[in-house]
């Protein structure tokens, strides 16, 4: 972990590397700690290849700690790089926490058409089809297929949407 606290990008990258690499190694509490350092180190980084390096680093590590981090930043409006909200969105999947498959469902409303396209995408991954989604089509015209999202999702949890 004393790698990690170092200040030099590239020893902090390998750092998160070798220890991914040793994820099915790690007990859940281990795992949470090594999510928190790299939510810690993804807070400060800038790069968007960098960002989006951490953020796949996250997910073989399915920690809850960091659902509501990528989920903030799949929301963040002034996030401009699509690419980290494509990477935040298919690492919240691979964790798999209902929070955080919401945040993706979510995203299909986004301003944004290549976010709303990525969302669809990653989802149709998930529940096996796009459910006629047109990521360039206005919000009323895909009110059914946003339904049928948030019906698989309900499918897939077993809970109210609402809750």
């Amino acid at each position: 972990m004393a790698k990690m606290q170092s200040r030099h990008g590239e020893t902090k990258m390998k750092a998160v590397e070798a220890l991914v690499r040793l994820q099915a190694h790690l007990t859940r509490e281990q795992a949470d700690e090594v999510s928190a350092r790299i939510l810690e180190i993804l807070e400060s980084s800038r790069g968007a290849p960098q960002r989006s390096l951490m953020i796949r680093a996250l997910g073989p590590l399915k920690s809850r700690l960091s659902v509501k981090p990528l989920t903030a930043l799949v929301r963040d409006r002034t996030e401009r790089n699509v690419h980290v909200k494509r990477r935040a969105m298919a690492t919240l999947l691979e964790i798999g926490d209902l929070d955080g498959v919401r945040a993706v469902v979510e995203a299909l409303t986004d301003e944004d058409v290549y976010v709303r396209q990525g969302a669809a995408f990653l989802l149709a991954g998930l529940f096996g089809e796009e459910f006629g989604f047109d990521p360039r089509a206005t919000a009323a015209q895909n009110k059914a297929s946003l339904e049928k999202f948030r019906a698989a999702w309900v499918k897939k949890f077993g809970r109210a949407w609402d809750e």
